[in-house]
């Protein structure tokens, strides 16, 4: 139960604040930014369990009044829990979609919601996700709407068999992965990031490479880390 909030400034490498939210989440929360607005969406029990919306102005570094409360039941509104990716200047979960310019909720269409992907993240027109089973990373073309392997990752998937996920992430008009290889027994566990280039070749595939790799960025227990769902 929290309405703690902090900015990430990446380029400075900060860490601040943000002034308390006006609402108190007892479950999980995702958020995204659409026009310079935060966008924070969780669960929370009023007199049932509802999805709440609160809007931080990165102009203004002020909470919004109010707050929206989602008028769709969400019994079986899991998604929030696994992050969310803005396309379209909308907001997409697993399985929920928020339009802010509406305030309305709205319902994924069945090719996307065909996946149980999580922490995601989305680079020209192009949703990337990991899937943990077929050990792939795997996207979503919004506008031809179908999914596809990223073809060219083999030899990194093959050597590094990820044990977890932690998050994929837009960095530029790339994609960071990071991830935790297997553990050994006696060896610590290691978090992984590569950093990858796309590109579309005739056929609609889609082809990655990887520009940068470290093996070794972080060693130690990592079950109390938490992915960042935004980083300004």
């Amino acid at each position: 139960m929290t309405s703690t909030a902090y900015s990430i400034d990446c380029r400075s490498h900060t860490v601040q604040p943000l002034p308390s939210m006006p609402h108190l989440f007892r479950f999980e929360t995702v958020a995204d930014i659409i026009d310079d607005k935060i966008y924070v969406i969780g669960r929370n029990y009023l007199k049932e369990i509802t999805v709440v919306v609160v809007v931080f102005n990165t102009k203004t570094q002020m909470w919004e009044p109010g707050m929206t409360i989602l008028d769709k039941p969400v019994g079986s509104v899991i998604g929030i829990r696994y992050g969310c990716v803005v396309m379209a200047n909308k907001i997409y979960g697993m399985d929920f979609v928020y339009d802010p310019n509406e305030t309305k909720w709205e319902t994924p269409d069945e090719t996307l919601s065909s996946k149980k992907w999580y922490h995601a993240c989305f680079i020209d027109d192009v949703m990337y996700y990991y899937d943990l089973v077929e050990n792939k990373l795997i996207a979503y073309d919004s506008k031809k709407r179908c999914w596809k392997a990223v073809e060219g990752l083999e030899e990194l998937l093959a050597v590094i068999r990820v044990r977890k996920l932690f998050k994929t992430l837009r960095y530029g008009e790339r994609l960071l992965f990071l991830f935790s290889i297997e553990e050994t027994i006696g060896v610590a566990e290691e978090i992984c990031c590569a950093e990858i280039s796309m590109e579309r070749r005739q056929g609609g595939q889609i082809f990655g490479k990887v520009e940068w790799f470290d093996r070794d960025l972080i060693t130690g227990n990592f079950d109390v880390i938490k992915p960042l769902d935004v980083m300004l």
